[in-house]
């Protein structure tokens, strides 16, 4: 939420990225990330934009894509102490989903042996 507050009142900027940030403060994150992409197409080096829609798609589960955001972000060279901390809890995210699918996996085999004999 500070994220966006600051954003809002820091940034000049398109009018797609503004509306996209209100969005994500309203938490209609999918909405917000629709007005996010617009302002990225028209400005690619929009570091705000690239933030904010981050941390949309972190709010949507959509790790993977927030990566790439923040990816973005540190190669531009636009960030911040925030920009890393936030890579790091998604890499951990990312990790503790890997982790249980394998685990959910192998217990569930483990689960079926043996039970499926014929009668």
């Amino acid at each position: 939420m500070l994220l966006f507050s600051y954003h809002l009142t820091n940034s000049p900027s398109s009018p797609q990225y503004l509306r996209g940030a209100a969005k994500g403060l309203d938490k209609s994150y999918v909405d917000s990330v629709y007005d996010l992409n617009k302002a990225i197409v028209i400005d690619p080096n929009n570091c705000w934009a690239l933030k904010c829609r981050a941390y949309c798609y972190y709010m949507l589960k959509e790790y993977e894509e927030a990566l790439c955001d923040l990816k973005m972000v540190i190669i531009l060279g636009c960030a911040d102490e925030s920009t890393y901390i936030n890579k790091i809890n998604i890499m951990r995210e990312l990790k503790n989903l890997k982790n249980s699918t394998q685990g959910g996996a192998s217990s569930n085999t483990n689960d079926i042996k043996g039970k499926g004999k014929a009668l």
